[in-house]
């Protein structure tokens, strides 16, 4: 028989088996694969009043004794006394189903037809035939292949304990509420739908941001959530992914699985707030002049609204200066890379020839060479109007100047 034990539950039932085991007990006891228990806690509320379902850990459990043979098997021992008999049942299935009669019975045996001074007798029952029969120690053995009432008993036992074990009983419900973060999962489909709404509104925090989506998703519901249309935009977006570090790879994993545990919402938010990001640069990039600035070969004069630096090519021995690779953007909105020891700045006029053409990510790159800055402001004067003044400044002292020579 397979059950579903509790991970809470499964090392105590464990040990409890295999002890009974140990004694000599015919038992196959064998632990199967990961699977989830579906359960829902009163008082834990959508907002649309339906109950929310949460998933336990668990394992399949498979237990195997064999003691029922022509569907005869041993469920309760007789114990006779002077005022009445004690019927202790070993089979949880007919407890409180047998017959009345057996209070009060004679220790007599329905196989051998016939009644002796016994201490005990045994009940056995076949379920087809919904059919009692009191028999001795010796006969019992004729309908258990030879298993003693004892081991018959044991046997019961440790199918009981693995009823009990699947059974979600409200002392444990108790103990799973109070740990839920913990011990539950939840459907990665409400997580994604939770996390992409939080996200959305407050931003991403490591850690802080983790905790307070496990808040909503194993505390009160809430139906704050994203459509089911943003879900698949993200779903798309992180299975064209390019995975290339550990991270990301255990982050698809969390994504694409059906169930989420606590540690898995720090993947999902985490992914939802690159995907956001992603989203901004796209956008940015859809408000540039995404086209090249000509052909290769062509001379541009071009004016710099915009520039930064994307990485050092070191030193050359012969120049003595730093090469940096500049990324610029001219007032037209393209995207121009340059590779020199010349410091560019805001509202440079440049003029050069186009060497190559590029793209990275979706943007297209103008790549030029023997550049020249035509005119510079540099950092000398923070405000155009402050060069303007100092030009006029000095082409009065020229004029004063040349006005002594003549």
């Amino acid at each position: 028989m397979m059950y579903q034990i509790p991970l809470q539950k499964l090392d105590k039932l464990e040990k409890k088996i295999n002890r009974i085991i140990n004694k000599g007990a015919p038992i196959k006891f064998e632990i199967g694969e990961d699977c989830l228990i579906p359960y829902t806690i009163d008082g834990i509320y959508e907002i649309n009043g339906s109950l929310k379902t949460f998933y336990m850990k668990a394992k399949e459990v498979f237990v195997e004794g064999v003691y029922v043979i022509n569907g005869w098997r041993f469920v309760a021992t007789l114990e006779h006394k002077e005022s009445g008999n004690i019927i202790r049942c070993v089979d949880s299935s007919l407890e409180g189903k047998i017959p009345e009669k057996y209070r009060t019975c004679a220790p007599y045996c329905d196989h051998c037809k016939q009644s002796r001074h016994r201490k005990d007798t045994y009940l056995i029952y076949n379920e087809s035939t919904n059919e009692f029969k009191q028999v001795g120690k010796s006969c019992l053995m004729e309908y258990t292949c030879g298993l003693s009432a004892d081991v018959c008993a044991q046997i019961c036992s440790s199918i009981s304990m693995c009823e009990q074990a699947s059974d979600l009983d409200d002392e444990f419900m108790r103990v799973v509420r109070n740990s839920m973060r913990n011990s539950s999962c939840a459907s990665s489909k409400e997580v994604k739908e939770i996390s992409y709404n939080y996200v959305k509104q407050n931003g991403y925090k490591s850690g802080e941001t983790t905790r307070a989506i496990s808040d909503l998703v194993f505390g009160r519901g809430t139906n704050d959530k994203a459509s089911k249309e943003d879900i698949e935009k993200v779903d798309a977006w992180v299975n064209s992914m390019d995975a290339n570090n550990d991270y990301l790879k255990n982050a698809k994993v969390a994504w694409n699985s059906k169930y989420s545990e606590y540690r898995d919402i720090a993947f999902i938010a985490s992914l939802i707030n690159t995907y956001f990001k992603e989203m901004i640069k796209l956008e940015e990039l859809n408000k540039t002049n995404n086209t090249y600035m000509g052909e290769v070969g062509d001379k541009v004069v071009f004016k710099v609204a915009s520039r930064r630096v994307l990485y050092s090519k070191g030193k050359y021995a012969y120049y003595g200066d730093e090469v940096l690779v500049w990324e610029i953007h001219d007032e037209q909105g393209h995207t121009i890379l340059w590779s020199t020891s010349t410091f560019v700045s805001v509202d440079d006029i440049i003029q050069a020839k186009i060497k190559s053409l590029g793209e990275y990510k979706g943007v297209k790159q103008t790549i030029i060479t023997r550049g020249t800055i035509l005119y510079s402001r540099g950092d000398i004067y923070e405000t155009k109007e402050e060069e303007d003044s100092a030009r006029e400044s000095a082409m009065d002292a020229l004029d004063k100047f040349l006005s002594l020579l003549d």
